[in-house]
């Protein structure tokens, strides 16, 4: 026998049955988009969390790089102060010590000589002339004068001599000699200049200490 399907249910259960099937299907729906929602914001913020990190990160090193250029800047800076202030040294400075100018000025005095007074005076023609084009130096020299007294006119002159054969010495000249009484002994007071090149440079040897030690003993 064929079966028919009689459907017994009533009008209004059958509305509300329907109803909460489409109540159901819409939450699903909602979940559905939410969890959507959720994930694709979750992106977003892992995205946007990237993104500022690599923008700090490039901030960092674009300060860092900004930083090594006003390093190296100030370095120039500092390197140039440097050369500048080697210009002016070399401009200036004494290419000859002065305890190696002592050295030989005690070298050359005779065994009955007494230094009593020694004069040195810088001069340049800097302030004396204008350079020309491609001028780039001008005469240096120390002036010097010394002042004593020996035992004859012929030591006097025996320091002359040894002044005027001795590196860095030029212009050596005996400006007096007279007499004078030192502790009741007769004596020959002087008084000598002389001239140093500062464009050339000068030391004193081993030899030549030795010799200061030696005659000191």
């Amino acid at each position: 026998m064929s079966g028919t399907m009689i459907d017994l249910m009533p009008d209004a259960i059958r509305r509300r049955a329907m109803a909460g099937q489409r109540l159901r299907r819409l939450i699903a729906i909602g979940v559905v988009t939410m969890g959507i929602l959720v994930a694709f914001a979750t992106h977003s913020q892992l995205r946007s969390d990237r993104l500022e990190e690599a923008f700090l990160v490039a901030e960092s090193r674009a300060a860092q790089a900004l930083q090594l250029e006003r390093q190296a800047a100030d370095m120039k800076m500092v390197r140039t102060e440097i050369e500048s202030a080697m210009q002016s040294y070399d401009r200036v400075a004494m290419p000859i010590r002065m305890d190696s100018l002592m050295n030989r000025i005690v070298i050359a005095l005779p065994s009955s000589t007494t230094l009593e007074q020694l004069l040195l005076e810088y001069e340049d023609d800097s302030g004396r002339r204008s350079k020309g084009p491609g001028t780039s130096s001008f005469a240096r020299r120390i002036v010097g004068g010394i002042s004593g007294f020996a035992a004859s006119d012929d030591d006097v002159a025996a320091l002359v001599q040894k002044l005027t054969e001795e590196e860095p010495f030029e212009d050596v000249r005996l400006e007096f000699t007279r007499s004078r009484d030192v502790r009741g002994v007769s004596a020959r007071a002087f008084q000598l200049t002389f001239t140093i090149d500062l464009k050339g440079s000068w030391e004193v040897g081993g030899s030549d200490l030795a010799s200061v030690s030696g005659g000191g003993s």
